[in-house]
């Protein structure tokens, strides 16, 4: 670890906890839009494709819904891509369209604050026993990325339920298939409780865990080693130059990480908004159901809306993050 790194024995924990809320409910403005977007496009049905691979991962045309007799969708429900999404919802839903489930949305902020908890607790044990042991000296990478996993399984217990009223709220149809205004939380919880009961608040919860686990293992590790690259390559020159050398990290860490697990976020959000008859808890079989129905492509669906999301907020997390430990410095 680097010299200049605050501890989390040195760190004054209602600052840090005060700071924190008030730092990720102001990243969470700007960045919940691409959430509902990317819910959207994954949602989104298209007819089947042919099984190669294709040409261009970056490829993100060709996302059509077929037509059903029962929703009667026209074109202006089709999204051809992330921007087009954007641009259909202002002009047809409203602006507000765009923060459906922003407000369930922020209780998520708790759950940050468990992962980023749970995290600087486990990276001090994992690097003391590190230090007192021949075995894991040397395998930083490891134990950071093990820590980012620990955190993920253990915030998860507040972040799936928050993600799942949040993406039935951002998904809210009228019997038309039209997208409706938000519904009121309270009503959302109550369908949900009557409907499947606790385990309806923890669908997809371990898709959630396979996304979110290799993500947030991948992504501490990958910032941790770039920032200590970048910094032994380009040695900071105040703390301007710091910061950029901590937000070039992160939103490196952020695509690599995205792009690693967009698959499984794309089977974990079927999982948690499918109903009636298309419902599934088996995460290989709705995996299987998607490439031969919709093709590798599908696998990507919303990955330019994901990865916009991650590397923004990548890069305005570790600034606020870094920032609120050094501010919350005893």
């Amino acid at each position: 670890m680097q010299t200049d790194e605050v501890s989390w024995q040195d760190i004054d924990k209602v600052r840090y906890y005060s700071f924190g809320y008030a730092a990720f409910l102001l990243i969470r403005i700007p960045t919940h839009p691409f959430w509902v977007v990317k819910t959207r496009l994954q949602m989104q049905l298209e007819p089947a494709a042919p099984h190669a691979v294709p040409a261009s991962l970056h490829s993100m045309r060709s996302l059509k819904m077929p037509v059903r007799a029962s929703h009667r969708l026209n074109a202006d429900l089709v999204y051809d891509g992330t921007f087009d999404a954007f641009k259909k919802m202002s002009r047809h839903e409203g602006i507000r369209s765009l923060f459906k489930g922003f407000g369930v949305g922020c209780v998520g902020i708790l759950a940050m604050q468990l992962d980023n908890t749970v995290l600087e607790v486990s990276r001090h044990e994992l690097m003391r026993l590190q230090t007192d042991s021949l075995v894991l000296s040397g395998f930083d990478f490891l134990c950071n990325s093990a820590a980012g996993a620990l955190a993920a399984l253990v915030s998860h217990t507040v972040s799936v339920p928050v993600e799942v009223l949040a993406q039935k709220q951002m998904m809210s149809r009228r019997k038309d298939g039209s997208y409706s205004a938000t519904p009121p939380l309270m009503r959302v919880v109550k369908e949900t409780w009557r409907k499947e009961g606790w385990r309806g608040f923890y669908r997809g919860f371990g898709a959630s865990l396979l996304v979110h686990a290799p993500y947030n293992s991948v992504w501490w590790a990958a910032y941790i080693h770039f920032k200590s690259q970048l910094a032994q390559r380009m040695p900071a020159q105040g703390k301007g130059w710091r910061m950029a050398q901590e937000a070039t990290a992160g939103g490196l860490a952020g695509v690599l990480a995205v792009y690693l697990t967009n698959p499984f976020d794309v089977v974990k959000t079927r999982m948690q908004l499918s109903e009636g008859q298309h419902r599934s808890s088996d995460f290989l079989s709705i995996l299987r159901k998607l490439v031969r129905t919709e093709g590798l492509t599908s696998l990507l669906k919303g990955v330019e809306a994901r990865a916009l999301v991650s590397v923004q907020s990548s890069i305005m997390f570790v600034t606020a993050y870094e920032l609120v430990k050094r501010m919350s410095k005893k």
